[in-house]
């Protein structure tokens, strides 16, 4: 469970602080970790 996390943290830093680019497939698996932690949580 905790390893899908660093995705969510690491991408807005690098976006906000190194303005790196961030691709929509970096952003749609970032949104399959939150939803794969949010079910684990919810059962």
């Amino acid at each position: 469970m905790l390893q899908a996390l660093p995705p969510v943290f690491l991408i807005p830093i690098g976006f906000y602080f190194m303005n790196e680019r961030v691709s929509p497939r970096a952003i749609v698996g970032t949104l399959m970790a939150l939803a794969g932690v949010a079910v684990f949580f919810l059962v």
